[in-house]
């Protein structure tokens, strides 16, 4: 047979490699499985699909949420607590973002993490259709003051918890003074001031819901930082 008669034979793995003509991180690592890579570049290999990946689902979850965030409303205050406090209520938070973040494929869950006693924590996770997921965790104090058994205490507070973690998570603000105590930057009395102030309450025998109401809160625990002193001197003025 002369040199031009010569069969050329190209090997299998080259020809695959030739159709596939790998452009992504995953298209290569298949092709290097294909020709036999040894296990330690194999593992690399993954390492490096899965960062890619990864990074491409953190771009597409910051740009949904971008565009998404155009659409989200200025939340309304819709509902009243017992003490007269507007509020915006979970329900209608959550029915009026729903079908926008399905739009641009985002969905949310809560969990619960420890907190410390007498606190609640509920922590959002937002996710994304492209894989990526953050999360945002709200503590708030449960009111020991309220006039529920134990079980709704606990209810009360998850539900408040979950409607400010999801509201930070999407960046989203309602309307006017958050009269319940739950506006962004807004300061709460410490833990020593809150038992300065349930112990003054039962020193002096006050009406607990009427005082609350003159406060503007829900919660005994969200009476603004600012509104201390003078919690503390309208009960004082009670023992005179």
């Amino acid at each position: 047979m002369s040199d031009k008669q010569q069969e050329l034979v190209i090997p299998t793995s080259d020809v695959q490699l030739a159709k596939t003509d790998p452009q992504t991180p995953m298209q290569i690592l298949a092709a290097a499985v294909q020709s036999g890579a040894d296990p330690d570049k194999l593992g690399k290999m993954m390492d490096l699909c899965e960062r890619s990946e990864d990074r491409k689902a953190l771009k597409e979850f910051n740009g949904d949420l971008a565009k998404m965030q155009q659409e989200l409303p200025i939340l309304r205050k819709n509902a009243t607590g017992v003490h007269g406090a507007k509020f915006t209520s979970f329900d209608y938070v959550v029915a009026t973002v729903r079908p926008i973040l399905s739009k641009f494929g985002f969905s949310f869950t809560f969990y619960e993490v420890d907190a410390p006693e007498g606190q609640h924590t509920s922590v959002c996770r937002l996710k994304h259709r492209a894989g990526h997921s953050e999360e945002t965790p709200k503590t708030v104090h449960i009111d020991k003051s309220a006039r529920m058994n134990d079980t709704q205490k606990d209810g009360s507070a998850q539900s408040y918890a979950n409607r400010y973690a999801l509201l930070a998570a999407l960046g989203i603000a309602c309307t006017g003074e958050d009269d319940d105590g739950g506006a962004a930057g807004s300061q709460f009395i410490s833990e020593g001031e809150l038992a300065d102030l349930e112990a003054l309450l039962s020193e002096v025998n006050a009406d607990v819901p009427r005082f609350l109401k003159w406060l503007k809160v829900e919660q005994l625990a969200h009476c603004p930082k600012k509104r201390y002193k003078e919690a503390v001197r309208a009960l004082e003025a009670k023992r005179r």
